[in-house]
């Protein structure tokens, strides 16, 4: 009964809120310019819409079984669906930095979490507002907060509560856009509910896995983003152990969010009880597969706060002139490798993220199979606005995937990079290599999607190519950090270990 409810409200919310995602969404490819595109009157409004720890592989409209993103999955529907979309890094900090700099992970060099993102560098939200827009951040804290330098060009950029929602972020990005202004908008949005531990509130921690009698209830067993969940693995249980309440209170009644507080107050219920047993509890298959349950219910979430906000935005008459980016900043691991979380390493689960762009003079249902960078959506919103292109942005521009009046073909050889430190990939449409000093390690995609096998023993002269251009590229773009280490006080820094940081 819960699943069918989940479905009609899911499939409700996102009804009335799917076109106006297509406008918003094209914040990645608004219109420019160029031969064959018309500029438009008035620059259109861009949208960035990024569900933070989003995995490619547990979104619906790229295969995944569950129902889990109706909304981004309309918005795929009405604009492009990039199928092989590559984060720069496996965490927040790098991925963003590159994301709004378009500029490679080892040459900002924000790639640890006591770095801050170079004040030379020139961000996407400075090219904006030096271009006529309003800026507006609306982020959850955590890595994004303004002391690692991320809030550079936005006129109004709020980050508190560190490792928040989009409970938080949507209404205050709402109340911004609903003051009157005549200038186009940038927005970026942006919420922690798909993150370890994945906190989904209101029973969609049960949607995909109802009457689980187990301990992922009572313990904050993700609390940690590196956390090993190995099968096998022994927790300790205290007596008395009750579950966690939900993290968020009911939504306020107010402004043009007010039919929200109905929509959420469906889902609310109480939560299990806690497990029955104490002292040493092993963790099982069972466990396991709570977790993904669990990491899904909060995808689900997430994916109901973007259409409201879409919801929103039809609601202000933004539809027709606001362009859209969905997106994911790195993925996560689901215990294919025996191990749940992110930042450790690159394997394709934690840098094979879902981008959709949508919106006025994009393509319409649109899937490319190509691979791209996360470093090419800045390129691309600056190309389709019209805005003069930036000397230092590396990405290349998404627009010749985005034309509806042409076939873009396929570019097989285009190869995307990634690091994390020491760690170095090259991921093309097929394979995926990973370096870590002398270490390296190649992945036929194709046949072994969950990496388990390396090939570099049967194919070693693809080994030796890709190891050569990912050298090129890193020889090229390493950098040491440059910058010294954010204010953070002593609370947040417990607040960040807490999530498996500092």
């Amino acid at each position: 009964m819960m699943r069918s409810r989940a479905s009609r409200i899911v499939r409700s919310r996102s009804s009335g809120g799917v076109s106006l995602a297509a406008a918003v969404f094209l914040a990645v490819a608004v219109c420019a310019p160029v031969a064959g595109w018309a500029a438009p009157a008035r620059r259109p409004n861009v949208v960035l819409f990024f569900i933070d720890t989003l995995r490619a592989k547990q979104v619906h409209c790229l295969g995944y079984p569950r129902r889990t993103t109706d909304s981004l999955d309309a918005e795929a529907a009405r604009g492009v669906l990039f199928e092989r979309a590559i984060a720069p890094s496996g965490w927040s900090l790098p991925s963003y930095s590159s994301i709004f700099t378009s500029i490679p992970a080892p040459a900002h060099a924000a790639q640890e979490k006591s770095h801050v993102l170079d004040p030379a560098l020139t961000t996407l939200a400075e090219i904006f507002s030096a271009n006529g827009y309003r800026t507006g951040g609306f982020v959850a804290g955590g890595h994004l907060s303004a002391v690692f330098g991320l809030a550079k060009g936005f006129q109004v950029y709020r980050d508190r509560p560190h490792f928040g929602s989009f409970f938080h972020t949507v209404p205050e990005a709402a109340e911004w856009l609903a003051q009157k202004d005549e200038r186009p908008f940038f927005v970026f949005l942006q919420g922690y509910d798909a993150h370890a531990p994945y906190p989904a509130p209101l029973g969609f921690g049960d949607l995909y896995d109802p009457g689980y009698p187990g301990i992922v209830h009572t313990l904050s067993l993700m609390r940690d983003a590196n956390q090993a969940c190995l099968e096998g693995s022994v927790f300790h249980v205290p007596p008395g152990l009750q579950p966690e309440p939900d993290p968020f209170p009911p939504m306020p009644r107010w402004g043009p969010l007010s039919g929200l507080a109905a929509w959420l107050e469906q889902w609310r219920k109480p939560q299990p009880p806690a497990r029955a047993p104490s002292g040493d509890v092993p963790f099982t298959p069972a466990d396991a597969a709570h977790v993904v349950a669990h990491y899904d219910g909060a995808v689900t979430y997430a994916d109901g706060w973007l259409g409201v906000f879409l919801e929103t935005l039809e609601r202000m008459g933004h539809r027709q002139d606001t362009l859209l980016v969905v997106a994911g900043d790195h993925g996560e691991e689901m215990g294919e490798r025996g191990v749940f979380g992110h930042r450790r390493t690159l394997p394709d689960t934690q840098i094979h993220v879902p981008v959709v762009l949508s919106g006025p003079g994009v393509a319409r249902g649109r899937r490319v199979p190509d691979v791209v960078e996360l470093t090419d959506l800045a390129p691309t919103l600056v190309d389709l606005c019209g805005i003069p292109p930036n000397q230092a942005h590396q990405g290349r521009s998404l627009r010749p995937y985005l034309d509806p009046a042409k076939d873009p073909g396929q570019d097989l050889e285009r190869v995307a990079f990634s690091a994390r430190g020491i760690v170095l990939s090259a991921r093309t449409r097929r394979w995926h290599l990973l370096i870590e000093g002398e270490t390296r390690q190649l992945f036929d995609l194709e046949s072994d999607p969950n990496e388990l096998h390396d090939a570099c023993g049967r194919e070693p002269a693809t080994a030796e190519r890709l190891a050569g251009k990912l050298h090129d590229w890193d020889e090229r773009y390493h950098a040491e950090a440059r910058s010294g280490i954010p204010a953070l006080t002593e609370e947040e820094k417990s607040l960040f270990r807490r999530h498996g940081y500092w």
